[in-house]
């Protein structure tokens, strides 16, 4: 009893206000973009080549939203570069979307730096944030299966393994549905 009577209520208010702001996320996450399929949009990689992302159906599809002033992206590129290295003979297609206040030379630097070697897009006009539901938060990732629908869509890090792990099944999935 003495324990709870030291506890001074700024303290506790601050608790619950913590907790209130980790269940508000926690159910804005849940909701998600109220995206459901691959959205029909056409995109502009760095080498100047249309993308139209319906085409790339028939085939488990991963794409990210970054920025390059986003630490955990930054972190996650060389990940996300072993998992299209990993994948994409297997037939993962990869495409990472720069957000629409990245700088065109920030993304060239990145991606020389990581010698990235899927499409990376930008988003000037935002047309792609918007398609995919009005993204804000970086990094945003989604990844489709081979039929389009939606199968992982994450806000924040991506957790590489489980991601992995989503990846190889939709591949075996595809591979036993091509058989």
């Amino acid at each position: 009893m003495k324990l709870l009577q030291s506890i001074k209520p700024k303290t506790v208010a601050i608790g619950i206000s913590i907790l209130t702001l980790i269940l508000v996320i926690s159910m804005l996450a849940a909701i998600g973009t109220g995206l459901k399929k691959i959205p029909d949009i056409t995109v502009i990689d760095l080498t100047g080549k249309s993308i139209s992302l319906k085409s790339l159906q028939g085939h488990p599809v991963f794409i990210t939203f970054w920025a390059s002033s986003c630490g955990t992206c930054m972190a996650e590129f060389p990940e996300l570069v072993h998992l299209y290295n990993e994948f994409s003979s297997r037939g993962l297609k990869m495409i990472g979307i720069a957000m629409p206040y990245d700088l065109p030379r920030s993304v060239v630097e990145v991606s020389q730096y990581y010698a990235v070697p899927y499409p990376l897009v930008l988003d000037s006009n935002a047309h792609a944030t918007t398609a995919f539901g009005n993204i804000q938060n970086t990094p945003t990732s989604f990844l489709f299966d081979s039929s389009g629908k939606i199968a992982l869509h994450t806000i924040g890090a991506s957790d590489i393994n489980y991601l992995k792990q989503h990846v190889n099944n939709l591949l075996n999935t595809a591979s036993e549905s091509n058989n």
